[in-house]
């Protein structure tokens, strides 16, 4: 589960992010307790 962060003013960091796969690889490592660690890259 990836949760919701707002940002300053209440921008939503994650909101729009429907097929961001196709556009980023995406690796994420999970760390105790609970927090996973999301890195993306940008595909050529």
């Amino acid at each position: 589960m990836v949760v919701p962060i707002v940002l300053g003013r209440g921008e939503r960091l994650w909101d729009g992010l429907e097929g961001i796969e196709e556009r980023f690889t995406i690796e994420a490592t999970p760390s105790p307790p609970g927090v996973v660690h999301m890195v993306m890259n940008r595909r050529l």
